[in-house]
């Protein structure tokens, strides 16, 4: 896993505040995508995820400034356990 996080938050906040989410597949199995636009309590955040072998591995970037945030996420359907995919869904 890679993980890179800079966050600056209005202390004792935690507001929070969808505004609007998008979601699909893509033409590879299992492969999901998700844009997500909210109000949060950050000032700044700044969020790189790349993850593997673990439930749900995927891409996420995340940008806010001045409590409006992007979240976008290209991730994996299925769960990791006992070192093997395991799926509910088919392909």
């Amino acid at each position: 896993m890679i993980n890179f996080n800079f966050n600056i938050r209005i202390p004792g906040s935690n507001h929070f505040e969808n505004i609007r989410v998008w979601h699909g597949s893509l033409p590879v199995a299992y492969k999901h995508w998700e844009l997500q636009i909210y109000f949060s309590a950050d000032i700044i955040d700044v969020r790189a995820e790349i993850t593997a072998k673990q439930s749900h591995s995927g891409v996420r970037l995340c940008l806010g400034l001045l409590g409006f945030n992007v979240d976008f996420n290209v991730y994996d359907t299925r769960h990791w356990a006992d070192g093997k995919w395991v799926s509910s869904d088919p392909a």
